[in-house]
Order: structure tokens, then sequence, then C-alpha cells
């Protein structure tokens, strides 16, 4: 299977009307929970993974925003 960019994966999962930025915040929310319930369970290493990709995420979301208000 060819690799996808994270856009064209989240853009085109299925959800017609969401948004590029949307999936993104989704995305972040989601990390959110899974991290916290990781660590409340004392799986640590999973709980690292999940705030590194929470904080791409947060990332790409700020340059989603900002990309879009120009």
């Amino acid at each position: 299977m060819a690799e996808r960019s994270m856009r064209s994966r989240l853009t085109y999962s299925g959800a017609t009307s969401r948004t590029y930025a949307e999936s993104l915040h989704w995305g972040i929310r989601w990390e959110g929970l899974r991290s916290n319930w990781f660590s409340r369970y004392g799986r640590w290493a999973e709980a690292e993974e999940c705030l590194a990709r929470l904080d791409y995420l947060e990332r790409e979301y700020a340059g989603e925003v900002k990309q879009g208000r120009k």
C-alpha cells in the first residue's frame, strides 16, 4: 500500500464535511485522552508516545490555522 500524507489520510478518511484542521483537532483530543488513560494505569512508554504525537499534532494544527488565516 502506498504511503499517503497525513493531510490526505485525515481529509479523505470518510468524513465528508470535516476539514483537515478539524481532523487535527480531533486527533489532539484523542491523543490527550489516550495519554491520560495510559498514565493512569502506569503504562509510561505508551503515554510518552501519545504525548509525542500530541505535540506533533498541535504544531501541525497551529501551522494549519495560521495558514488558513492568510
